[in-house]
Order: structure tokens, then C-alpha cells, then sequence
């Protein structure tokens, strides 16, 4: 067993109990989880935003709309930073539309499809699903913005099994006596 393939084992071991911990915390707190994803956001477009400013002056080509377009960035991540349940409430909104039309369109072109097609039952469950979640999260908003933290505390989890699963993999092959390929 080479150092790098012992490495990489530790590493996918170490990161899988982390994602999982953050999922896990996420799905106990999802409000928390979701008003920390909005404060990121708020963080990213202020900073973005006094880089593209600081950029349009400096850079001749962009002039008046890149300055313009980095105070816009600034202004909205400020605002966000400054009111940051309305931003989640925006966000919960937009996600909530977002799936209610992704659900329909779905709907859609499975309908389309013809009877017996592989994957049309499935795309006909995913469009309701995505449909109903949208409904729930237009019926329960604003409340219904700790769904953007349980969306994350699922997407980590299921990121951290996986990385359970490489480094299981990887045990294997070394207890197999094969070597992953080293990159």
C-alpha cells in the first residue's frame, strides 16, 4: 500500500464523517442551515461587487456599466447581509416557483412520451414531486424556507456517504492487493 493510496483512504474516511456531521446538523437546524447559506450569498455579492466596481474604474473598456454593475452586486449583498430573513424568504420563494415549474415541465414531457417508455414512470413521479414541493413551499412560505436547509443537510449527507464508499473501496482494492490508480 503506497503512502498516497493510505492518504487518499484517510482523506475520503475523514471527509465523509465531516459531510455527514454538517448534513446531520443541517437536518437538526435547517433554519440555522438556510440563514447561513443566505449570509454567504450576501457575503459573496458584496464582495463581488466592490471587485467588479474597483475593476470598472481601473479597466477603461468597461467603464460606466461595469461600475454600475459592481455597485448593483454590492448594494443587493449589503441589503441581503442587512435583512437577511427577507432574503431567505426571497430565496424560499424562487426555489418554490422554481419547482412547481420544473414539476409541470416534467409532467409535460413525460405525458408526452409514449406509453412504455423506460424512464416515463419515473420522470411522471419526479414532475409530481418537484410539482408538490413547489405547492408546499408556496403554501408554507414564508415559513417554508427551512426547506433550503434540509436540502442541504440531504445533499451533504448523501455527498459524505459517498465519500464513505470510495474510501471502503479503496480498503478493498488494498486488501485485494490492487492499487487504485494514482493520478
Amino acid at each position: 500500500m503506497s503512502e498516497a493510496t493510505k492518504w487518499a483512504r484517510v482523506n475520503a474516511n475523514m471527509l465523509g464523517f465531516v459531510f455527514i456531521a454538517m448534513g446531520v446538523f443541517a437536518l437538526l437546524v435547517p433554519f440555522v442551515a438556510a440563514g447561513s447559506i443566505v449570509l454567504l450569498i450576501g457575503i459573496a455579492m458584496a464582495t463581488a461587487g466592490v471587485f467588479q466596481a474597483v475593476m470598472g474604474f481601473r479597466a477603461k473598456v468597461w467603464g460606466l456599466a461595469g461600475v454600475l454593475g459592481g455597485v448593483l452586486h454590492l448594494a443587493v449583498g449589503v441589503l441581503v447581509l442587512m435583512h437577511p430573513l427577507a432574503g431567505l424568504a426571497f430565496l424560499t420563494i424562487l426555489l418554490a416557483v422554481f419547482f412547481f415549474c420544473d414539476g409541470v415541465l416534467r409532467l409535460s414531457v413525460a405525458l408526452d412520451l409514449p406509453k412504455g417508455t423506460k424512464g416515463r414512470g419515473w420522470l411522471t413521479f419526479g414532475g409530481i414531486v418537484s410539482g408538490l414541493l413547489g405547492v408546499l413551499m408556496i403554501a408554507k412560505w414564508p415559513a417554508g424556507a427551512w426547506v433550503i436547509g434540509v436540502f442541504v443537510g440531504i445533499e451533504l449527507l448523501w455527498t459524505g456517504f459517498g465519500f464513505l464508499t470510495i474510501a471502503r473501496e479503496i480498503r478493498n482494492m488494498e486488501s485485494a492487493g490492487e492499487a487504485p490508480a494514482e493520478s
